[in-house]
């Protein structure tokens, strides 16, 4: 396990999400849709934006001070933040972001496929941020981290 990886657990809470092409300005230009729809709602924003990966396809979401109701043709659609236990992974480019899911899912015991990952953005943007895996019931915590 690399040592810029911990472990926590995170609470619930709403979002909402847009697709987006797996580019930085795809991303870019997605958040500030995101951010503009919550604006002319008068939708409460609890967070920053992340992207949620799930295989091929990439969500930019925007956690929300509560539940969101979008209208399905702007584009935006209503998501969650599940709760549970996350493995956090910081300081990773945006390059690298496949390389370290499938490196710490492969560490966690995790079946990579089907897996859906969360990617946060550093204070600079999405150029450098945090890998988020939650884990299920079957990851393999390591001793450390599980307290033995």
């Amino acid at each position: 396990m690399t040592s810029s990886t911990s472990f926590s657990e995170r609470a619930a809470s709403a979002a909402v999400a847009r697709s987006s092409e797996f580019t930085l300005g795809a991303i870019e230009e997605a958040t500030v849709r995101l951010r503009s729809w919550a604006a002319i709602r008068d939708v409460g924003l609890s967070g920053v934006p992340f992207l949620r990966l799930a295989g091929d396809s990439t969500l930019v979401c925007l956690p929300t001070a509560a539940r969101a109701n979008p209208h399905p043709q702007t584009g935006v659609t209503a998501t969650s933040i599940e709760s549970g236990d996350v493995a956090v992974v910081r300081g990773v480019s945006f390059g690298d972001v496949r390389r370290t899911v499938a490196d710490v899912a492969r560490e966690l015991g995790l079946n990579e496929v089907g897996l859906t990952v969360e990617f946060h953005r550093g204070t600079e943007g999405f150029g450098t941020g945090s890998v988020v895996i939650p884990l299920g019931a079957g990851a393999r915590m390591p001793l450390a981290a599980a307290g033995g």
